[in-house]
């Protein structure tokens, strides 16, 4: 509940008033700029980013006009089963914004590996590439060995 508090604000904003950040953000790269360099630095692991990839990733989103598109995930209803049965390898960084307990996770899914990493944040494929790339590797692997992966 804390998180939500201090933190969950733009989920309600994203949510339920997607077109209007999308307007202001696409007439103003200050606000644009705002808006994303505060969930990159408040949602990582300390000074994950240089100022040159914070302005990088501002630049992205600025040239192609993509923010609003990024929201489409808080607006658009998805129906979600009960369950998720397929083996899945589930990588926890403590920094994430909301980092599942392993209990909680196999309430809804079928976990084969849980990763806690001691570093690491929400954009852990940026923060910590490695460690990343290896728990990608050993879900493929997974699949692999369940017969899901055929075609990789």
């Amino acid at each position: 509940m804390q998180w939500f508090r201090t933190e969950g604000g733009y989920i309600a904003e994203q949510s339920t008033r997607p077109n209007t950040l999308a307007v202001a953000f696409g007439d103003s790269p200050a606000g644009l700029a705002a808006w994303i360099i505060e969930k990159l630095e408040s949602w990582s692991d300390g000074s994950a980013f240089t100022p040159d990839e914070l302005l990088t990733w501002v630049t992205a989103y600025w040239v192609t006009g993509t923010i609003g598109t990024s929201f489409t995930t808080y607006v658009e209803p998805a129906a979600l089963p009960d369950r998720i049965d397929t083996p899945t390898v589930l990588s926890v960084f403590p920094r994430d914004i909301k980092p599942e307990p392993r209990s909680y996770a196999e309430a809804f899914l079928n976990v084969r590996d849980y990763v806690e990493h001691q570093v690491g944040g929400h954009f852990a494929a940026w923060e910590q590439p490695e460690a990343y790339a290896g728990d990608v590797h050993r879900a493929v692997k997974l699949g692999g060995e369940t017969g899901l992966a055929d075609g990789f």
